[in-house]
């Protein structure tokens, strides 16, 4: 059962892309300029560490390990 995530990214019209708390809107837990940054902190908050390492290898342009990779 997939689990709803309570942490989510919203971009500050022209401005910064920020980590809001679902529950309470009026709660930011970061400011950053890109996205990529964003949804990493968002997936750590939301516990997932495979989303954030997945995440920062994207932004980081690595290809994911695995057995396509070898």
């Amino acid at each position: 059962m997939e689990t709803a995530m309570r942490f989510s990214i919203v971009q500050i019209k022209d401005g910064p892309w920020v980590v809001v708390d679902r529950q309470d809107h009026r709660r930011r837990i970061a400011s950053c300029v890109d996205a990529g940054a964003a949804e990493m902190i968002a997936a750590l908050m939301n516990g997932d560490l495979d989303q954030a390492i997945a995440v920062r290898d994207a932004v980081a342009g690595l290809a994911p390990a695995g057995p396509a990779a070898a």
